[in-house]
């Protein structure tokens, strides 16, 4: 069943408005093109409607009041299908699972809105209007109306609301920090600026295999000696030379206070570098 040319990231979606919209159970009108809508990030998805198994999981995954998980969508979300809207207040009540259910679903009946967004299937023959079903499809809208990313699956596989959840999260801190969302993004601290120095750093933190040094990073720093104040060392050699003449068994009480005062520098260092390691440094990836 071929799909139709799909509606590409990058590009303004077409009005969607409808005035069968079930909302907390109520029929209701809507327009996504309006500013309660179109001012901020939302995902519209597309299923195949009432009593489909992978629908209803579908349904499952994005229902904010009863899925509340990590991995759950922090924006606005809105479904549509080709069903009515007894038919799908049906589908809700009768659905213990869907209990308080509190995302939109639209009704698009006539098929116009998924076949603006290319998402109509079509079985050989079927040239009218109306005629076919949506696929189980997903769609991230930014805040200027824009597509940022589709997915468009068979009807009988969902998509993944995890990995849609954490592409809005990536898209709005790319935004908002004008920098780059690498692969395995996770929080906005994993946004790094587009240039070749951090990009480098990026790749050598998180895949050379290696702890990574570049010119922008975090430089240990060290007493100056210039300033009036005695340099730790000199002291430390200074009173090792200075007992030696007070016979073999001070230099071996002087050796160990050396050794002891070296190792306590040597552990502090240590962990000082532990704490600069970690996948970006703040020097040169997270301005």
């Amino acid at each position: 069943m071929p799909v139709i040319e799909i509606l590409n990231p990058q590009t303004s979606i077409p009005d969607v408005k409808s005035k069968f919209t079930i909302i907390n159970r109520r029929e209701e009108s809507i327009d996504l093109n309006e500013d309660s809508w179109a001012t901020e990030y939302f995902v519209l998805f597309f299923h195949t409607g009432p009593q489909d198994p992978v629908a209803t999981s579908i349904l499952r995954s994005v229902d904010k009041k009863n899925d509340t998980g990590p991995d759950q969508l922090t924006c606005k979300v809105v479904g549509i299908s080709m069903d009515t809207t007894p038919a799908i207040l049906d589908w809700l009540n009768l659905n213990p699972d869907l209990k308080d259910f509190d995302v939109p679903l639209m009704s698009d009946k006539t098929a116009d809105i998924a076949r603006q967004f290319g998402v109509l299937q079509q079985s050989l023959g079927q040239e009218q209007t109306g005629a076919g079903f949506p696929a189980n499809s997903v769609f991230i809208i930014d805040s200027m109306d824009r597509v940022r990313y589709h997915c468009v699956l068979d009807s009988r596989v969902a998509f993944n609301v995890g990995e849609v959840a954490r592409l809005v999260r990536a898209f709005q801190a790319s935004d908002e920090i004008k920098g780059l969302a690498m692969a395995n993004f996770k929080e906005r601290e994993d946004i790094i600026t587009n240039k070749i120095p951090h990009i480098k750093h990026f790749y050598g933190s998180k895949f050379g295999g290696e702890k990574h040094t570049c010119e922008d990073c975090p430089k240990e720093v060290t007493e100056d000696v210039t300033d009036g104040e005695p340099d730790k060392k000199s002291e430390n050699d200074g009173a090792a030379a200075s007992a030696s003449s007070g016979g073999d068994g001070r230099k071996i009480s002087v050796a160990k206070e050396a050794a002891a005062i070296k190792d306590v520098t040597t552990k502090a260092e240590t962990d000082e570098d532990k704490k600069q390691e970690p996948g970006f440094c703040l020097a040169c990836c997270r301005r």
